[in-house]
């Protein structure tokens, strides 16, 4: 049975991102199964592995043994967010995962694990973007899986990583209570 979810914006926002988060593993899966090459497999690997935390190996960061303090000036954890490097020899760690950190700034606006990334809880346009991209990103018809994945990363790109992280720290300046924005 489906619990009354709360109708905020931001609480709706975070949900519906929370699915498409969860619902785009499904996607990532679908493009490694259909890649062309095995160079294309790689790749399709190395987005799916960091999206559920293997973090990036950059042989120019620290080495992992020293001791960090989970969160630094500039909010992140240099531990678990890497931008640079490949997911070969990276670290697993269940924070580092792109659903977990959702899960985090869930918490902080008081929603629970059956709240979020639940398809239950998408609205119908969450669900028919998330199933469409099901689709054409994990078609097995390469020339549409590659447009439907140039598509994708000039969205994040073009800075849509930039504009959450920046709505996240507009919302912390108006709360006691701070999201992490450290991804």
């Amino acid at each position: 049975m489906r619990k009354p979810f709360p109708r905020s914006p931001l609480h709706l926002t975070l949900c519906q991102f929370s699915i498409f988060t969860n619902l785009f593993l499904e996607a990532q899966l679908a493009n490694v199964i259909n890649a062309g090459s095995r160079e294309e497999m790689r790749e399709g690997k190395e987005i799916l592995a960091n999206k559920l935390g293997v973090v990036n190996n950059n042989h120019h960061r620290h080495h992992p043994a020293r001791a960090r303090e989970p969160s630094l000036a500039d909010g992140l954890d240099h531990e678990i967010v890497a931008t640079e490097g490949t997911i070969e020899g990276g670290i697993f760690h269940f924070r580092a995962g792109h659903y977990e950190w959702l899960l985090d700034i869930g918490e902080t606006l008081g929603l629970g694990f059956d709240d979020m990334g639940k398809r239950r809880h998408g609205a119908p346009t969450t669900l028919h973007f998330c199933d469409a991209l099901r689709v054409i990103y994990g078609s097995e018809d390469p020339e549409t899986a590659l447009a439907a994945s140039f598509a994708v990363e000039n969205w994040a790109a073009a800075g849509f990583w930039d504009e959450l992280i920046e709505g996240w720290k507009g919302i912390n300046a108006k709360r006691d209570t701070r999201v992490p924005v450290g991804f």
